[in-house]
């Protein structure tokens, strides 16, 4: 340290016993900057959270403080602890971001359906209704063509199925885009369904008259094909589950065994929404 004593500099170390008030029992005139790395400080303990706000003797201002604080700078191990940070979301387009950037936010059951019907506070803008899984349709297609050859044993169609709950309610649509080379095989099919459960197949009235009354979609349907053409097929289902979960699944065979391949073509499909 350097001790001013009239015009005279004398420099000289100095050792304090910890127990000296050094502070109280010298006046000093004036202290020269520190040498490089070293820093002046009352004391040896720490700076407090508490001493540093905009009344404090360690005012905000005198922290030099730069850049923003990073995604790295929070976690536990770091200077900025999660702890520290106040966990609220003032707006909608606070919660997105956090949503989008937060790396610890997942979807558990890795579809969107499902995590927007299990969400509380996902809200219908133009209505303020929550979300649910009927407004998500499920689709069950087939993405190429599946056939039948010389065999008249109903088999699962590989694609077109659904798979519901206990008790479950399914509006369905199906549409099957089909050929038969010579029109000789046909095509029957229908629908399995989990014990308990019960599916009606029907249509709208296009003409004024009473309305259509469902036929079972359990039982076998059989459709004639014509030579070498390719036909559409288009049902609406109602399908009510009776206590037991499962699968909803279409069965299809020729109607006579005939060399030759049966198919149920690429853009078939099944276009479901549960309604309860």
């Amino acid at each position: 340290m350097r001790v001013v004593r009239g015009k005279t500099f004398i420099t000289s170390d100095l050792t304090v016993d910890e127990d000296l008030d050094f502070l109280t029992l010298y006046q000093a005139k004036r202290l020269a900057s520190p040498a490089s790395g070293e820093a002046l400080r009352k004391g040896s303990a720490e700076i407090l959270n508490a001493e540093i706000h905009a009344a404090a003797a360690i005012a905000y201002s005198k922290l030099n403080l730069t850049g923003a604080v990073k995604a790295a700078d929070i976690e536990a191990a770091a200077a900025i602890p999660l702890s520290k940070l106040v966990n609220t979301v003032a707006s909608m387009s606070d919660l997105t971001n956090a949503l989008i950037n937060h790396a610890n936010v997942s979807d558990a059951h890795q579809d969107a359906p499902t995590l927007i019907s299990d969400h509380a506070g996902a809200v219908d803008p133009h209505g303020d209704r929550a979300y649910t899984d009927g407004l998500v349709p499920t689709i069950a297609s087939k993405a190429s063509d599946e056939a039948v050859n010389n065999s008249e044993t109903l088999q699962n169609d590989d694609d077109l199925v659904l798979a519901v709950g206990a008790n479950d309610i399914w509006l369905f649509t199906a549409f099957f885009r089909t050929h038969g080379p010579s029109g000789n095989a046909n095509i029957k099919y229908l629908f399995t369904l989990p014990s308990g459960g019960s599916l009606e197949a029907y249509g709208f009235p296009w003409t004024t008259g009473a309305p259509h009354t469902p036929a079972d979609g359990t039982t076998q349907v059989t459709l004639n094909l014509a030579a070498d053409t390719i036909e559409w097929t288009y049902k609406k289902y109602l399908y009510i589950g009776g206590g037991t979960a499962g699968n909803v699944q279409l069965q299809w065979a020729q109607l006579a065994a005939t060399v030759e391949d049966t198919k149920m073509k690429t853009g078939s499909y099944l276009l479901a929404h549960r309604l309860a």
